[in-house]
Parts: C-alpha cells; structure tokens; sequence
C-alpha cells in the first residue's frame, strides 16, 4: 500500500505563519498594521489601517515571494502619495511615517 503525503495544507500553514511573522514586525496601528492575529473580518479604523488591511489581505493571496513583494510596494506607495492626505490624525501620521521607515530599513537588507 502507498502512502500519499499531501503538501498543500503544510504549505498553506507555512505561507501564514510567514505571513504572521513577517507582518507582526511591522509598527502596530489600528486593528490591521502589525497585527498577525487579526480576524479577517476586522474592520479597519482609518484608511491608513485600511492599507495595511489590504496589503494582509494580499500577502495571503501572494503566491510566490515576487507577488509578496508586490503587496508591500503597493502598500508604500500608497502611503507615500494618497496616504499622505489620509492621515488626519497625529497617531495616523505617526504610524504611516513608522511604517515607511519600516521599509527603508528592510530595504537596506536587500542590497
């Protein structure tokens, strides 16, 4: 008798958990921006929480690392044009500014 190993539920869980730990780095804001035990019916507090919402919501469709990458550029670039407006508050602008600093120094390890 063969024995069959099935993969895809090891690697969806594998897939979350970097998700997880590669979000929960991020400075937390809101219900959503550094958050990895969020539930995925949370609803976001402001549109910078919003972004960061919809940069989890892509890292876990992101099939690959390229198209994981892609999630957090969206999510910069977002803050660094519309962003800018969105954050009314002084906590708001706190954490977008955090958060592009967060990248800035990820960024320096990818050289």
């Amino acid at each position: 008798m063969k024995k069959t190993i099935i993969l895809a539920p090891l690697a969806v869980v594998a897939t979350c958990l970097t998700i997880s730990n590669s979000y929960a780095n991020l400075p937390k804001y809101g219900k959503w921006c550094g958050n990895s035990d969020v539930k995925l019916k949370a609803k976001a507090i402001d549109k910078i929480d919003e972004a960061c919402k919809r940069n989890f919501k892509c890292k876990i469709k992101a099939k690959n690392g390229f198209e994981n990458l892609n999630c957090d550029i969206d999510l910069i670039n977002y803050l660094e044009s519309r962003g800018k407006k969105s954050a009314n508050s002084s906590q708001s602008k706190e954490a977008r500014l955090k958060i592009l600093s967060y990248f800035e120094n990820k960024s320096k390890n990818w050289k």
